[in-house]
């Protein structure tokens, strides 16, 4: 897939991005601010187990997966209270095609509050007042206007694939 920059004598982030011709034209700036609104609200419906949410902005596959983990994690009597504080640095990593479709790989970090209990909510990991620095990845993946529900006007971006590429504890 191929990433071209329009040579503009203008300052970064008013640059134009073509990627590929699916996605001509779209504004990374736009794309990120995007994708920035939708971090706080997906991962606190992820943490939660929240499908409905989710349904919102990711495919089946990540709602299935946390649907598993969230079981799998139950099952060992693991429960986790985790509260996002802070997103930065939300940054367009990489950009691919699958099949015809286009992925953007976006990164960034939060700063969160890490804490696991058990059944009956005594604290076995972390803390009420842990705070660390997770750095995600995620890949968004355009779905075609054929491809949603009847009635959608234009491609929208749904969360394809998430994953945590460490954590550093601050607190």
């Amino acid at each position: 897939m191929k990433l071209f920059l329009e040579k503009q004598m203008l300052p970064y982030r008013s640059r134009k991005y073509v990627v590929g011709t699916r996605l001509s034209r779209y504004l990374v700036p736009d794309f990120v601010a995007e994708v920035q609104e939708m971090i706080r609200p997906t991962l606190i419906a992820y943490f939660k187990g929240d499908v409905e949410t989710l349904k919102k902005n990711c495919s089946p596959e990540v709602i299935e997966r946390c649907k598993a983990e969230k079981q799998a994690y139950e099952s060992q009597g693991m429960f986790f209270s985790n509260k996002i504080l802070h997103i930065s640095d939300v940054e367009v990593h990489e950009t691919k095609l699958m099949g015809n479709s286009p992925i953007i790989i976006v990164v960034f970090q939060t700063q969160q509050i890490y804490c696991v209990m058990d059944k009956e909510g005594s604290i076995t990991e972390g803390g009420k007042d842990t705070i660390q620095t997770v750095l995600y990845q995620w890949a968004m993946q355009q779905i075609d206007v054929e491809d949603q529900e009847e009635g959608a006007l234009y491609p929208i971006w749904r969360l394809r694939e998430t994953q945590q590429l460490g954590m550093k504890a601050l607190i």
